[in-house]
């Protein structure tokens, strides 16, 4: 009965019991990592968690919670996802098994989007977004830009190689989930695209 009721899209607010089954069995030792891109203050984390690995699920529960309770950022199956994604949590086997058990519907975005929405609104991030993506270090060498009026075109190459090479969903969610990350820090935005998608 309980299992009818469970969420099943990638916007759907994730079930505490899910969250410790799903997550907190498989990445023990990233509840700090996981905590840190949700918006939990480093303090708070530091109360929370200790190197006890066996009480990695009551560090969870506290965490998760405060995640919930707080709504720093979205409380979705999305936004979760996004994160295990990022280079800085590094669980995107544990991504994959969740987005094939909560499916997401949304659409690609389109290069004219990304350029509108996002490269237009903050160009001095493109540095940040770009390692978020997966963009190597020799990449950004390669088509860095020399000035401001070069960053459209940067931007127009980094999300092309997002896209063609696929280390990372190419998603609006995974996307919203980048720019809140703590390395890129663009919540204000992230928030204007889920409006703009909901």
């Amino acid at each position: 009965m309980a299992e009818a009721r469970a969420a099943r899209h990638l916007k759907d607010p994730p079930d505490l019991r899910d969250l410790l089954n799903l997550v907190a069995s498989q990445a023990p030792h990233k509840c700090k990592d996981i905590g840190l891109q949700l918006k939990i203050s480093l303090g708070e984390l530091d109360s929370i968690c200790t190197p006890n690995i066996a009480n990695a699920s009551n560090y969870y529960a506290k965490i998760f919670a405060a995640w919930k309770s707080q709504r720093r950022i979205d409380y979705s199956w999305g936004t979760l996802i996004s994160i295990l994604e990022l280079p800085a949590v590094g669980c995107s086997d544990l991504a994959d098994v969740l987005k094939t058990k909560y499916k997401d519907g949304a659409p690609e975005p389109s290069l004219p989007e990304l350029m509108n929405e996002v490269a237009s609104q903050v160009p001095h991030k493109w540095k940040d977004i770009a390692l978020q993506l997966g963009t190597t270090y020799a990449e950004m060498e390669a088509i860095c830009p020399t000035s401001l009026s070069e960053i459209n075109n940067y931007y127009s190459q980094i999300f092309t190689i997002w896209k063609s090479r696929r280390k990372c969903p190419y998603t609006w969610n995974h996307l919203i989930g980048v720019l809140r990350a703590a390395a890129v820090g663009c919540n204000d935005i992230a928030d204007n695209l889920e409006d703009l998608l909901h």
